[in-house]
């Protein structure tokens, strides 16, 4: 079972929504509001599985799921909108 989650966004409202719902779920659960704050939270949190807003202040929210995915090998749910892409 995944344990540990990161949820990057820019968005307070919708972080605080999502920890709450996974914390209660017996998740441990880590956020930060943008993409370099995340970088820097990585090797201190080790997530198993990374939740972002698709709407990130500092990045395209797509190069930062391939980053993620295919630099550090964590699997990443994108949440948005626009379901094009």
């Amino acid at each position: 079972m995944t344990d540990r989650i990161l949820v990057i966004g820019g968005d307070p409202s919708l972080r605080n929504e999502l920890v709450s719902v996974f914390s209660e779920a017996g998740f441990t659960v880590d956020n930060v509001s943008d993409y370099p704050e995340a970088l820097s939270k990585l090797d201190e949190s080790k997530p198993d599985i990374v939740i972002m807003d698709e709407a990130l202040p500092s990045k395209d929210s797509m190069e930062a799921c391939y980053e993620l995915y295919f630099s550090f090998g964590i699997p990443v749910v994108l949440l948005g909108e626009d379901a094009s892409e």
